[in-house]
C-alpha cells in the first residue's frame, strides 16, 4: 500500500463533504473533478500504474476527520 507521506495533500482533502457524493448536479461534477485531478496528481507522483477501487488506497479515507469515500462514487 501507498503512503500519503511523501504527498502533499490539498486543503479541501480535509472537508467532510468531499466525501460524501453531492446531491447537486454542479457541485458533484465538481466533487468528482477534484477527485480525478487528486487521483491522477497522486498516481503520477508516486509512481502508481493501477488500483482498486475496492483496495485499501490511501486516498479513499481521511482519518483526521473520520472519513472515507465510497467506491461508487467513481462508477
Amino acid at each position: 500500500m501507498q503512503k500519503l507521506a511523501d504527498f502533499k495533500l490539498p486543503r479541501f482533502f480535509n472537508y467532510p463533504p468531499y466525501f460524501t457524493l453531492q446531491l447537486v448536479r454542479d457541485t458533484r461534477e465538481k466533487q468528482i473533478q477534484l477527485w480525478k485531478e487528486l487521483i491522477l496528481d497522486y498516481c503520477k507522483t508516486q509512481k502508481v500504474f493501477l488500483i482498486g477501487v475496492e483496495e485499501d488506497f490511501p486516498l479513499f479515507s481521511n482519518s483526521s476527520i473520520d472519513s472515507m469515500i465510497h467506491y461508487c462514487l467513481f462508477t
